[in-house]
């Protein structure tokens, strides 16, 4: 339906298929790279990684592109940071479980 439409484009616009491979290249890097992650540190830490990629990119937002600030954001960030600080306690209770003596 739109492959003529996109092939238009890119035609008419060569730098946009440039665009289009580096921004493919970027997402396989960064798929590889979180799957490379879950394989060697597990899927809660996979987790708690992407949540404070996250958080750092929304706070890297607001120093370079200034917004009014509004109080709505404060129990918003700490809200984030309790559930990662939630996760990664639960990541060190499964990591070392409580053993029960055997009677």
């Amino acid at each position: 339906g739109e492959l003529r439409s996109a092939l238009q484009l890119i035609w008419g616009a060569p730098h946009i298929g440039g665009l289009i491979v580096v921004m493919s290249f970027c997402q396989y890097m960064s798929v590889s790279f979180y799957l490379a992650l879950v394989q060697r540190f597990g899927g809660v830490v996979a987790v708690i990684v992407t949540s404070c990629r996250k958080i750092f990119t929304l706070m890297l937002s607001f120093a370079v592109f200034p917004k009014p600030m509004s109080w709505g954001y404060v129990p918003t960030g700490l809200l984030a940071l309790v559930g990662i600080f939630l996760s990664a306690i639960a990541r060190q209770k499964d990591a070392n479980p409580v053993r029960v003596p055997s009677t």
